[in-house]
């Protein structure tokens, strides 16, 4: 009988140690979890961050091409209006050659 207790004493001992090794592992992988799921939340902010900015910057770009779309037709009419004065000044200096032209 004593062996018998001996044996069964020795079971529960390796079921009691079996029980605190997976009590372990059970209170790792919960620490990783919670580690885990800290860096997820840490990542969800980072990435509505990114978004935000994402979104506010496409925004600036926006308005800076429409600025220099805007500015680009300034330049166009500009150089028009001093296309059109450069004819007519060519066309009064001709005028004012034939004008001296006769008066002479």
């Amino acid at each position: 009988q004593d062996k018998i207790v001996n044996q069964l004493s020795t079971k529960v001992a390796v079921l009691q140690q079996e029980v605190r090794d997976k009590e372990q592992v059970i209170q790792r992988t919960t620490e990783l979890l919670e580690t885990a799921n800290e860096n997820k939340h840490t990542l969800e902010i980072q990435l509505e961050q990114k978004h935000r900015q994402t979104v506010k910057l496409d925004t600036a770009y926006k308005q800076t091409s429409q600025e220099v779309i805007k500015g680009n037709e300034i330049i166009m009419k500009l150089q028009s209006d001093i296309k059109g004065l450069k004819s007519k000044l060519k066309l009064r200096n001709m005028v004012t050659t034939q004008q001296e032209k006769l008066l002479h």
